[in-house]
């Protein structure tokens, strides 16, 4: 079996007494998003919208009864709408 060094992710150790490294800061912020749009119809430049003002990476709307996928990943702002299409709530994950 090859080591991580030999399937290119060598990771450093850390050295007694050293601290360690601080997790990387979080890259989406619904609440920036939620307030201004909750309640709009969420056409393609309104969920773009709401990607860029929660500083996300990716974006999904999620349909009621939508099956999803479970994976949280921090850079994704998730736009939850109603059967009419309507914003009703922006999270992260």
């Amino acid at each position: 079996m090859p080591s991580s060094a030999e399937q290119g992710g060598a990771v450093e150790p850390i050295a007694p007494g050293e601290p360690h490294p601080m997790p990387a800061p979080r890259t989406c912020n619904a609440d920036a998003a939620k307030a201004a749009l909750v309640g709009k119809t969420a056409d393609a430049a309104t969920v773009e919208r709401a990607r860029t003002q929660a500083g996300g990476h990716t974006v999904r709307v999620l349909k009621p009864g939508q099956a999803i996928t479970k994976e949280y990943m921090d850079g994704r702002v998730n736009v939850h709408v109603d059967e009419n299409n309507v914003i009703v709530d922006v999270g992260c994950g």
